[in-house]
């Protein structure tokens, strides 16, 4: 059974949501959109892509797309979900709307393990993994928080 006190409270949420989420809207139009930091986002989310395009191995596109349509997919759910329960959140998001970081997780990410797949392919991929994990954490996201 449902309560309509519950009802009530749970579109009392969406209201606040929805309210929050013209002010976070407001506040990007302001603060973030044509920024340096902006501008590097956008760059990061085209570029790698282009390079990667030029310099694949041809015969290896489909494999190496599954996979980063993959990493792209399971990066982006796992980074929503971190954002959506508070565990981390984006100063300089090159779309506002969307919780997740955009050429994180739909460029950086997949391209630099297409890329590991492509250059390395017979290095041990735990090895891989800990590498790219390491580098990711302590070496590149701390980038993402400069203002």
């Amino acid at each position: 059974m449902h309560d309509p006190k519950d009802e009530k409270k749970l579109e009392e949420i969406y209201d606040q949501v929805s309210d929050l989420t013209i002010e976070k809207l407001s506040i990007w139009l302001d603060s973030v959109l044509f920024t340096w930091q902006w501008w590097i986002g956008v760059g990061l989310s085209i570029i790698p892509w282009i390079l990667w395009f030029l310099f694949r191995q041809k015969d290896c596109t489909l494999r190496l797309l599954t996979v980063g349509f993959f990493v792209i997919f399971l990066s982006t759910f796992l980074d929503s979900l971190g954002v959506q329960l508070g565990f981390w959140y984006y100063k300089h998001s090159v779309l506002p709307l969307i919780p997740a970081f955009l050429p994180w997780d739909t460029t950086l990410m997949p391209i630099t393990i297409m890329t590991l797949l492509q250059l390395k392919p017979k290095l041990n991929h735990y090895l891989k993994g800990l590498i790219f994990a390491l580098a990711t954490s302590y070496i590149i996201e701390p980038f993402f928080y400069l203002d």
